[in-house]
């Protein structure tokens, strides 16, 4: 019984704190266009991600947590992603506020994987700003691990040092 009882602990605990993201946006009439000619294609683990994956931007909302704003399927040409800004008419927060960073995802075999944009150098539009286009020329995904060329450890797939 006290095995069950820590199973169903561990099961709840583990889905309270994992975050499932839901890719539904509200087209609030308002919006930020993310053009992506991208110079090349995205990997994961140094594999090519095919069209079947999912591109997008989400922004905060309030008690925490993370809401869509804009996406679109990944294609190996250029694409395009409408980002909804906020519709002030509203109490509650729907969609990006002005000048709010994107904060990008990448949702690839059903799995949700934090990503980096590098944006044309231009101008410096990562954030939201009402029918402004932005063109995004890189897009990684973010594979934490050791990027020290000399450690036993060393990841040549990882993105970020985890330290």
């Amino acid at each position: 019984m006290k095995k069950l009882i820590f199973l169903c602990f561990v099961l709840i605990s583990n889905t309270c704190l994992s975050q499932e993201f839901l890719w539904e946006i509200n087209n609030t009439g308002s919006n930020h266009t993310l053009l992506l000619p991208l110079e090349e294609n995205i990997t994961l683990d140094g594999v090519e991600i095919d069209e079947s994956a999912l591109v997008g931007v989400f922004y905060e909302v309030e008690g925490g947590g993370l809401q869509c704003g804009g996406f679109t399927t990944y294609s190996l040409d250029q694409f395009l992603i409408a980002a909804y800004g906020d519709d002030a008419t509203t109490e509650e927060k729907d969609g990006f506020n002005n000048e709010e960073d994107f904060q990008w995802y990448i949702n690839f075999n059903g799995v949700d994987y934090p990503a980096e944009a590098l944006y044309s150098i231009d101008f410096d539009p990562g954030v939201y700003v009402t029918n402004a286009m932005t063109f995004v020329t890189i897009l990684t995904i973010v594979e934490p691990g050791c990027t020290d060329e000399m450690a036993l450890n060393y990841d040549e797939n990882a993105t970020v040092d985890d330290g």
